[in-house]
């Protein structure tokens, strides 16, 4: 477990983390936000590979004891994965258990069972050059999990992955729900909903949110309809599309209101109202004014 406190990052005269402050608890959160809000710079910065400008970052044992840093073990992926490309899988798992100061005589269990989740323990004697896009990310995840870390970051570890291996990454971060703190930054708000109980929210360096994926969720309620498609193009001002489905053969825009009166909506328009997703959530709490 960890806390950030008034966290602060600036690029020159540029605030990227505007007094970030989080307490993260055994659970896995999900990290939301627009390009640029800050997110990757607060991952790096979690992770000890960043300097920040300003604020602390305590750590705690289970059982809320502060210990020092050098006790506490962090495991990272990247938005950029990169390997040594002449080791094999098992030789760059090696090289990374070795930097995580797992004892030799663990090494073999864990570089095994990290591969496993990830579906590469036939590709483990494959020289990393000769890896897809897909299983160099996949690397990248089991790297991140070796030797079981108190804090897992990942940023943006579904990139480049086929269906499949997205629903085996989702399995994974179910494996991991309540044995350490993960943090999980990706554009794919649906991977999010499904392995993440805690959201947070950045908009423009500072924390918009920080709560239950259901209470985000909620923020959204009564506000999302369907409507046909192009059916209030032109009068969009107190609307948002986000996104157009097929339903029954037919096509609608699934459009969130952002005004006042949303039952009057519903009657002006006639639209169906529709359970809110976690996505729903997200773009009224960053659309609102």
């Amino acid at each position: 477990m960890l806390s950030a406190n008034q966290i602060e990052k600036r690029y020159g005269k540029k605030t990227v983390l505007n007094r970030i402050s989080l307490d993260l608890e055994q659970k896995n959160y999900g990290l939301l936000g627009s390009n640029g809000a800050g997110k990757t710079t607060l991952i790096r910065i979690l992770a000890q590979i960043l300097a920040k400008n300003g604020g602390t970052v305590t750590y705690f044992d289970k059982n809320h004891r502060e210990i020092p840093r050098k006790n506490y073990q962090i495991g990272y992926m990247p938005q950029t994965f990169e390997a040594i490309l002449e080791f094999t899988v098992t030789e760059q798992m090696q090289y990374f258990a070795s930097l995580k100061k797992i004892p030799k005589s663990e090494q073999d269990e864990a570089i095994q069972k990290a591969l496993e989740l990830v579906n590469l323990t036939e590709q483990a004697g494959y020289q990393c050059k000769k890896l897809s896009g897909g299983m160099m990310q996949r690397l990248g995840i089991a790297q991140a999990i070796l030797g079981s870390p108190d804090l897992i970051l990942f940023d943006e570890p579904t990139t480049g992955l086929d269906p499949e291996e997205r629903l085996r990454f989702k399995g994974v971060m179910r494996a991991l729900e309540g044995t350490c703190t993960v943090i999980l930054s990706t554009h794919i708000v649906e991977d999010m909903e499904a392995v993440c109980s805690e959201i947070l929210v950045l908009k423009e360096g500072q924390k918009q949110f920080s709560g239950a994926a259901e209470t985000l969720k909620n923020l959204a309620r009564d506000r999302v309809f369907l409507l046909p498609d192009g059916t209030i193009r032109g009068q969009s001002g107190s609307w948002f599309e986000i996104r157009s489905v097929m339903e029954e053969y037919k096509r609608y825009s699934r459009m969130l209101y952002l005004g006042t009166s949303p039952r009057e909506a519903e009657k002006t328009y006639g639209a169906k109202p529709v359970e809110p997703t976690l996505e729903d959530g997200y773009m009224y709490l960053v659309k609102k004014k």
